[in-house]
């Protein structure tokens, strides 16, 4: 599930406060006192008070939220509005995929829902429905995260008793984090059952392996080496982390290095798919690097159909995003949300944070793209990219070029790049293309860069391996996986050859055309003149014939050896997902876009890629 929209009014300070058109990462930023921490309590306080099990798990509100309601008014009101999925329509038995409800709460907690979807609701909420089904969750990661030290205290397997303590945390946070080695030596033991029962937990990897790669994603040098524990029970368990200055135990990591640790293994611990989580100040105890690196992690687990709420002051999280939904709670009078789209209102943003706005501006290398998915792709491939580099997409092939050409002027720095599609262009236009920018842009050798996706080999590893990705078709082979993909170009070549075809009539039409400021009118004639009659030849019934067949033997001619190159790979895969997976192509292809990148970095990369990632690292 998802939520697609929320109004919060009346709730501590927030006066009126309104989102929409919501995306997997929603960030919540403001000045101190503006509400952030409220917002996600009216979050909480819908949930817990729709569901069943608050009083025969002790749950009390009033106690938990005190001062709820904005003083100087009686009620405060939330109307929530959630997307389902397919798994989650089917556990409430219902064909509707939105749920909407409202409900009004007191200044003594009592709450008034109201709505046609309230008995929906307390079902998806219900813990009687997690045992049966894979519906999605709510989690809520406070801002007051205290690290308990010392040895285990309890474990448990009981997943009524997990439920319970899940539920319980959600609003009563105080312990949520005080038994963090119980929980790594809860995922070293059901990792060991998984490995015993050849059963894995898709689509993430095993729980101490996830925890391992949230070291190697954040902390340079320091590594996590898992659970010691002796099959006997001999001795207490060891954690143990390798550091350049020796190995020592996770009570002695540093207060950043246990945030990591404490909140992303919560994360691993709870395998959330299809959930919503609330991440209140993910910048605790983190210096501007690792800041840097958050929304990049995060990102990885929303792309498995999850949805963050981040409450942020932290300038260099805002200045790290690029997709995300940015609202700002003005913290004044009316304190109301405002959604950040453009980039002065980012601008704005970070200034009233109190940030050195330059400072951000260019503290990386700026490598332009036409895209989204070029950075996309280039992340997954390899993650440290984003520490490197931050990519802004231009939209457009003008773009990429006039944007390096003002900044090279602007600037005394030698820092940008820009990479661009191939599209229709010749060999001999990407020569001139790269010698005019002195080698500052790239142009993919193939069309763009979902092409290099194209590959059966890691194709068919990845849908023989990931689980969560359920088959229309069985394939047997790489070869199999390849046949596939040449059938859908082959579908798509009229495509290519009409963009030729363009090309050509484009080129006879107008070339090259330059008016003389000092003759205007003359020159307009003369160029007029020159072009006219391969105009009028464009217009003769008799001419159409000889450029269509001209524009298909260009493409034939290669079409067997280069189809790879020449077809738009994005739409080849998109196709090949409609055809052979089961879900909606938003869910799906994404999913397989980001693992095959991943398997392709593993199995080695195309000479082209691993090139062009040197260059922007180096």
């Amino acid at each position: 599930m998802k939520i697609t929209y929320l109004k919060v009014e009346n709730v501590r300070c927030i006066d009126s406060a309104e989102f929409q058109d919501l995306g997997n990462i929603i960030l919540i930023v403001g000045p101190n006192g503006s509400g952030k921490s409220a917002l996600f309590e009216a979050i909480r306080v819908f949930k817990t008070s729709m569901a069943s099990y608050s009083t025969r798990w002790g749950i009390n509100l009033s106690s938990l939220y005190p001062n709820f309601v904005s003083l100087g008014k009686d009620r405060a009101s939330i109307t929530l509005e959630v997307g389902l999925t397919k798994e989650e329509q089917e556990a409430l038995n219902t064909e509707k995929d939105v749920l909407k409800s409202t409900i009004t709460v007191d200044k003594n907690l009592s709450v008034t829902p109201a709505g046609d979807d309230i008995n929906l609701f307390r079902q998806l909420f219900s813990p009687a429905i997690f045992s049966k089904y894979n519906v999605g969750k709510f989690e809520h990661i406070p801002s007051d995260r205290r690290f308990g030290k010392g040895q285990i205290s309890s474990i448990s397997f009981s997943q009524y008793l997990i439920e319970q303590d899940r539920h319980r945390m959600f609003d009563d946070t105080s312990e949520k984090f005080t038994n963090l080695k119980s929980d790594l030596l809860w995922m070293h033991m059901v990792d060991l059952h998984l490995q015993a029962s050849n059963k894995h937990i898709e689509p993430h990897p095993q729980y101490i392996e996830g925890v391992k790669k949230i070291f190697t994603h954040f902390l340079d040098g320091v590594e996590f080496e898992g659970v010691d524990l002796d099959v006997y029970l001999t001795r207490p368990a060891n954690f143990i982390v390798k550091t350049p200055r020796g190995p020592h135990d996770i009570d002695a990591l540093s207060s950043g290095q246990r945030e990591i640790l404490m909140t992303y293994a919560l994360l691993e611990k709870r395998k959330f798919t299809n959930s919503v989580i609330l991440f209140d100040e993910p910048e605790l105890h983190l210096h501007g690097a690792l800041e840097r690196r958050v929304l990049s992690y995060l990102q990885g687990v929303a792309d498995i159909g999850n949805q963050f709420w981040i409450g942020t002051h932290s300038p260099e999280i805002i200045g790290s995003c690029e997709k995300e939904i940015i609202y700002r709670l003005t913290g004044g009078n009316p304190n109301i949300a405002e959604r950040v789209d453009l980039k002065s209102e980012k601008i704005e943003t970070l200034k009233s944070l109190g940030a050195s706005v330059h400072i951000q501006m260019i503290s990386q290398r700026i490598v332009y793209v036409e895209g989204e998915s070029d950075s996309q792709i280039l992340e997954y491939i390899n993650p440290n990219i984003v520490h490197s580099a931050s990519f802004i997409p231009s939209q457009g092939v003008r773009g990429v070029r006039g944007a390096i050409d003002l900044l090279n002027k602007a600037s005394r720095f030698e820092n940008f790049r820009g990479i661009r599609d191939r599209d229709y262009l010749s060999d001999e236009e990407i020569g001139r293309i790269e010698s005019e920018t002195i080698g500052r842009i790239h142009v993919w050798e193939r069309y763009h860069i979902e092409n290099y996706l194209l590959d059966g080999k890691a194709i068919y590893n990845v849908l023989s391996t990931h689980k969560g990705i359920k088959l229309l078709k069985i394939f047997n082979s790489p070869e199999e996986i390849n046949k596939e993909l040449k059938l859908i170009a082959d579908g798509l070549k009229n495509i290519i050859v009409a963009k030729k075809l363009e090309n050509l009539i484009n080129e006879k039409i107008v070339h090259h055309i330059k008016i003389d400021p000092k003759n205007i009118k003359e020159s307009y004639k003369t160029i007029a003149d020159r072009r006219l009659p391969d105009i009028l030849s464009l217009l003769e019934e008799k001419e159409h014939d000889k450029y269509i067949k001209q524009a298909f033997n260009e493409i034939d001619n290669q079409w067997e050896q280069k189809w790879v190159e020449l077809c738009p790979g994005r739409e080849i895969l998109k196709e090949f997902c409609r055809k052979n997976i089961d879900g909606a192509l938003n869910t799906i292809y994404p999913i397989l876009v980001e693992q095959i990148a991943k398997q392709l970095a593993a199995d080695g990369l195309n000479a082209e890629v691993k090139s062009v990632i040197e260059k922007i690292i180096e």
